[in-house]
C-alpha cells in the first residue's frame, strides 16, 4: 500500500469513527425524544438499520470522496450505491412495513354511568410488554402460608394492569423451567416467578425476572417488611423497571396502592384466594373485586342469575375504590347480569380498546356475537386484533383461530399452525390444533398422520388422543353418518341454568353454551360428538341418548381432565312446549302453566323435572299466602353451612359460598328449584325441638330419586 493510500485509509477511518459517534448520539437523542413525546420506538430500530445498511456505500465514498465529489463514478460504484439503497429499502419495508410508526398512545372516549363524557389516554397494544406471571414459591414450605403461592402473582397482576405499558397474565404453578419456557417463549420476552417467606412477622418477597426464550435469570431483588401489601407495590415497580418500562412511561398512568383497591385484610385475601368470596366480603365488605369475580364466574357457568345480580350490585356499590379499568369491568358485568346486551357490547368494545388481550371481556364480546349468531362480526374483530399486533399474544391467536374454525376458514388455521411450528419448532403442544382443522376440512388422512405425530411427541393426553382417534376412524368408516340434523336442538343442564344449543350455520355444525363460547363440533360416532381444548388439556364427549320413541332426548356429557378424574353432566332436550310452560311458571300464571306442563309431560315423559314443576303448581293452587309464609318461617334458618331465608315473600337457599336459589314448594316439607333440576330439598321434624334438612338427588342412570340422608347430608337446624 503506497503512502497516499495510507493517508486515504486513515482519513476514511477518522470520518467513519466520527460517523459512528454522530449516529450513536443521534440515536440516543431520538430515543429520548420518542419516549418524551410517546412516539413509536420502532423509529430507533429503523434508523439503526439505515445507519448500518449504508456503511458499505459510506466507506467506499469516504475512501474515494475526492473523485466522487467531482462526479466521477466508476462502474462498481454505479452498481453498488443504488443496490445498497434498494437493499435498505427492502429490508426496512419487510422489517417495519407493518409496524406502527406513529404515537405509542391513543385516546379513547366513553360515557360513564352518570352520562358524562370521559377521555383516557392509553398505550397501544403493539407497544406493550407481554408479561406472564407464575406462582411464587414458599422458601420454608410453611403449610399455613402456602395459600400465598396463589396470591402474590394475582396481586402483581392486578397492580400491573394499571400500567397500560404492560399486558400481564397469571399462569399458576409450574415447577419446571422447561415448561415455563414452553408456555411463554412464543409470545413474550420475559416471565416472572419468585420466592416469598415469613419469619417473626417479617415478610420477604423476591420477584425473579427470566428470559422467556431460555429461562435464564436476568434480575432478582428481595423486598422485606411488616406490611405484605406494600411489598407487592415495591415488587411491581421493580418488575416494570427491569422489563423496559422507564419512569416517564410509568408516570402516564395512575398507580394506586394494591391494598387501596383490593383489600388491606390478609384474612379476606386468603378467603378470596381459595374462592370463598362470601367469606372474603364478610371480612371486608368493601372488597369490590371479590364481589365482581364471583358474579363473573356465576355468569360463565350459569350457576344462578339471582346470585350473579346480587354480587355485581355489591361490586357496583364499591366500585369507586377501583382503578378505572376495573370500574368499567364492573359496569359491563352488571349489564351482562341483567341481560342489557346492547349496553354491554358498547362497553366491552371500549374495554378491549383499553386492554385488547383481556380474556374475560374478549370472551364476553364473543358471547354477545354468539347470542346474535353474528359470526362474521366476531371474525372481523378477532382478525383485526390479530393483525394489528407485531407479535400476537396467545389470547388473540386462540380467539382468531376459534373464529376462523366456526366460520369454516380451515386452511387459514392450518397455515397459522404451520407458521407457529416454524417459530417454535420445539413446542410439541402446537400440533393438536392442526388436527382439528384437518378433521373439519374433511382431510382425514392428513388428520390421522398429524395425530400420530402428536401422540408420539406429546403422549400425556391419552384421554384426548383416544377421542380424536375415535372421531377420525368413525368419519373414515362406511358407517359414518354426516347428517348433522339428528343432533340439532337445545338441551338444558340438569344442575345449572345453562342451555347448550346444537345447530347448523352456513352448512357448518356448531354448538353454543349459554354465556360461554360458540364452538365447532366434531362428530365421533353415530350418537357422539366431541370438543377438544388442547390449550387447557380438556376434552368433552357428548353421548346423545334415545327415548322410547327412538328420538334423542338427553345428553350424557363426560368431561376428561389431565389433572383429575372425569366428571359426568346431564342435559335434557327442550322444545317450545317446555319453554312455554317454564315462561308461564316464571310469570306465576299457574292456571295456564298447569295446562302447558300437562301437555309437556305427555310429549316428554322422561323429563323428570317437569313433574316437579307441575307438583309445585298444584300445591300453589291449593295454598294461600298466609299458609306459605308460616311454612317458610318455620324452616328458615342456618343448617350447618346451609342457609334458608325469606326475602320479598319468596323462599331462598344457599350453601356455603355457593349461589342462591329460589325454592318452590311441592308439599309442606319438600321443595324444588328451577336453577338446579337435579336436587330437591326437604325438611324433617324428628321431634318438637329440632328440624332437619336433607337433599333428594336424581339418579340419571337409574331414572329415580335418591334420598341423601347420610351424616353429611342430614343436617339439623342451628339453635
Amino acid at each position: 500500500m503506497n503512502k497516499l493510500d495510507r493517508k486515504k485509509l486513515t482519513k476514511t477511518l477518522q470520518f467513519f469513527a466520527a460517523y459512528l459517534v454522530a449516529a450513536w448520539t443521534l440515536l440516543q437523542f431520538v430515543d429520548w425524544v420518542l419516549n418524551r413525546y410517546h412516539i413509536s420506538p420502532y423509529w430507533v430500530d429503523l434508523l439503526l438499520w439505515i445507519f448500518i445498511g449504508i456503511i458499505p456505500s459510506l466507506i467506499i465514498y469516504l475512501y474515494h470522496q475526492e473523485r466522487i465529489n467531482k462526479k466521477i463514478l466508476k462502474l462498481r460504484e454505479k452498481i453498488i450505491f443504488p443496490l445498497n439503497v434498494l437493499l435498505i429499502m427492502v429490508v426496512t419495508y419487510f422489517g417495519f412495513g407493518n409496524s406502527d410508526l406513529g404515537a405509542t398512545t391513543k385516546e379513547i372516549s366513553y360515557t360513564d354511568n352518570a352520562g358524562e363524557l370521559q377521555t383516557q389516554t392509553i398505550t397501544k397494544q403493539e407497544f406493550r410488554v407481554n408479561l406472564p406471571l407464575f406462582n411464587f414459591e414458599n422458601k420454608t414450605q410453611d403449610s399455613t402460608k402456602l395459600w400465598m403461592n396463589n396470591v402474590i402473582n394475582d396481586l402483581l397482576n392486578y397492580d400491573l394492569e394499571q400500567d397500560k405499558n404492560i399486558t400481564p397474565r397469571t399462569l399458576g404453578t409450574v415447577i419446571s423451567i422447561t415448561d415455563k419456557v414452553y408456555s411463554t417463549s412464543t409470545f413474550s420476552n420475559y416471565y416472572i416467578d419468585g420466592e416469598f417467606d415469613i419469619n417473626d412477622s417479617i415478610y420477604s418477597v423476591t420477584p425473579i425476572i427470566h428470559n422467556s426464550k431460555n429461562g435464564k435469570e436476568l434480575n432478582r431483588k428481595t423486598f422485606t417488611g411488616i406490611n405484605f401489601f406494600d411489598l407487592i407495590d415495591d415488587a411491581s415497580i421493580y418488575v416494570r423497571e427491569h422489563v423496559g418500562i422507564i419512569e416517564e412511561m410509568r408516570d402516564q398512568y395512575i398507580d394506586l396502592d394494591v391494598k387501596d383497591f383490593t383489600t388491606n385484610s390478609l384474612d379476606a385475601l386468603r378467603e378470596f384466594t381459595y374462592g370463598r368470596h362470601d367469606m372474603a366480603t364478610a371480612i371486608d365488605p368493601s372488597f369490590a373485586i371479590s364481589y365482581y369475580i364471583k358474579s363473573v364466574n356465576g355468569t360463565f357457568w350459569s350457576h344462578g342469575h339471582l346470585e350473579e345480580q346480587y354480587q355485581i350490585d355489591r361490586a357496583y356499590e364499591n366500585r369507586r375504590k377501583l382503578p378505572l379499568q376495573l370500574q368499567l369491568k364492573v359496569l359491563i358485568q352488571r349489564h351482562i347480569a341483567y341481560n342489557h346486551w346492547k349496553e354491554a357490547e358498547e362497553l366491552v368494545k371500549l374495554q378491549l380498546e383499553i386492554d385488547p388481550n383481556d380474556l374475560v371481556f374478549s370472551n364476553l364480546l364473543y358471547t354477545i356475537y354468539s347470542e346474535t349468531r353474528n359470526l362474521d362480526a366476531f371474525l372481523r374483530f378477532t382478525e383485526a386484533r390479530y393483525n394489528e399486533q407485531l407479535i400476537p399474544n396467545g389470547y388473540s391467536v386462540f380467539q382468531y383461530r376459534q373464529a376462523l374454525l366456526v366460520n369454516g376458514k380451515y386452511d387459514k388455521v392450518i397455515d397459522m399452525v404451520n407458521k407457529y411450528q416454524l417459530l417454535s419448532p420445539n413446542n410439541n403442544g402446537i400440533s393438536p390444533f392442526k388436527t382439528e382443522a384437518l378433521i373439519l376440512k374433511g382431510d382425514l388422512e392428513s388428520a390421522g398422520e398429524n395425530h400420530k405425530k402428536t401422540v408420539l411427541t406429546n403422549p400425556d393426553s391419552g384421554y384426548m388422543d383416544d377421542l380424536i382417534h375415535e372421531a377420525i376412524m368413525y368419519q373414515k368408516s362406511d358407517t359414518f353418518n354426516d347428517d348433522n340434523s339428528r343432533f340439532f336442538g337445545k338441551y338444558r343442564s340438569a344442575r345449572a341454568e345453562q342451555v347448550v344449543d346444537f345447530f347448523e350455520y352456513d352448512n357448518r355444525f356448531l354448538s353454543y353454551s349459554s354465556n360461554q363460547l360458540i364452538d365447532f363440533t366434531i362428530i365421533s360416532g353415530e350418537n357422539k360428538v366431541i370438543f377438544t381444548y388442547p390449550n387447557v388439556s380438556l376434552a368433552v364427549e357428548h353421548e346423545f341418548q334415545n327415548n322410547t320413541y327412538g328420538d334423542y332426548y338427553r345428553i350424557k356429557s363426560t368431561q376428561y381432565y389431565s389433572y383429575k378424574d372425569a366428571e359426568t353432566f346431564w342435559y335434557y332436550k327442550e322444545d317450545d312446549h317446555i319453554r312455554k310452560a317454564d315462561s308461564l311458571l316464571n310469570a306465576e300464571n299457574y292456571v295456564d302453566a298447569k295446562v302447558a306442563y300437562v301437555e309437556a309431560i305427555k310429549k316428554h315423559p322422561e323429563h323428570f323435572y317437569l313433574k316437579g314443576a307441575l307438583a309445585h303448581i298444584n300445591y300453589m293452587n291449593n295454598s294461600d299466602a298466609s299458609t306459605l309464609s308460616k311454612q317458610y318461617e318455620e324452616v328458615s334458618g342456618q343448617y350447618g353451612d346451609r342457609k334458608f331465608w325469606i326475602e320479598n315473600n319468596k323462599f331462598y337457599y344457599k350453601k356455603g359460598n355457593g349461589y342462591r336459589k329460589e325454592l318452590l314448594p311441592v308439599s309442606e316439607t319438600r321443595y324444588i328449584t328451577l336453577s338446579n333440576y337435579r336436587n330437591n330439598f326437604e325438611f324433617e321434624f324428628p321431634n318438637n325441638n329440632t328440624i332437619a334438612s336433607y337433599t333428594w338427588q336424581y339418579d340419571h342412570e337409574n331414572k329415580a330419586w335418591k334420598k341423601l340422608d347420610d351424616d353429611e347430608n342430614y343436617v339439623l337446624k342451628d339453635k
